[in-house]
């Protein structure tokens, strides 16, 4: 079994089946490079951008950070979309991932999923921060959210926002 078949057959809801691919496969040298090339397809994003953000949390690194925020961009699902945004503050923001950047954050705070909003302005923030001619930008973003959003998770995110 490849492990693009493996995260196909994960049912996208037991945490002690992804961490068995994980446990699988994480050894061999490609491991990461692979992972970021079955995030690019929709069908798998979850999956693969799932063990992306724990293989991160695990201590490896990550050959292709733009990559990674590519597949978020892309990504047609919350899961995949939320996976990223957690891992931007890991990734940073790369000179050649900044659009990537952009179109993640601002597709994440239309979302109609409150940690995908609240992770997306943490985005903004991120973004606003790195970029400089993003800034004003990012901060009218985070502006109007401030004054529009109601859930406890958002603002409480927002809190944390320096722009």
């Amino acid at each position: 079994m490849t492990l693009e078949d493996a995260i196909a057959a994960w049912d996208c809801k037991s945490r002690d089946a992804i961490l068995a691919v994980h446990g699988t496969f994480c050894s061999r040298a490609t491991y990461m490079l692979d992972l970021i090339r079955i995030a690019q397809n929709p069908e798998r994003a979850d999956g693969a951008t799932w063990l992306i953000k724990h293989a991160l949390e695990q201590g490896h690194g990550v050959v292709d950070p733009i990559g990674v925020i590519r597949a978020g961009s892309r990504a047609t699902t919350w899961p995949a979309q939320l996976h990223v945004l957690q891992m931007l503050p890991r990734l940073g923001i790369p000179v050649g991932g900044v659009g990537y950047t952009e179109t993640l954050v601002m597709a994440a705070v239309a979302s109609p999923k409150s940690m995908v909003r609240a992770w997306g302005y943490a985005g903004c923030d991120l973004l606003g921060m790195s970029v400089t001619a993003l800034g004003p930008k990012m901060a009218l973003v985070l502006a109007k959210a401030r004054g529009t959003e109601t859930s406890a998770s958002v603002l409480a995110r927002l809190k944390r926002c320096e722009l």
